[in-house]
């Protein structure tokens, strides 16, 4: 018995602009991880711009 071959969807993911210095917070590492902590109000607006 054959299956029909079933067309996926790929997500389209959001791409936000290079991290530029003014957004960010600040940065924590620990051990392999990488934290880098943003002002709510700069991804805010990056984030109406793309929507």
């Amino acid at each position: 018995m054959s299956q029909s071959i079933v067309p996926v969807e790929i997500p389209q993911y959001c791409r936000f602009d290079s991290k530029k210095r003014n957004g960010i917070l600040f940065n924590v590492r620990i051990a392999n991880l990488k934290f880098t902590f943003f002002r709510l109000d700069f991804l805010r607006n990056n984030i109406n711009n793309i929507w």
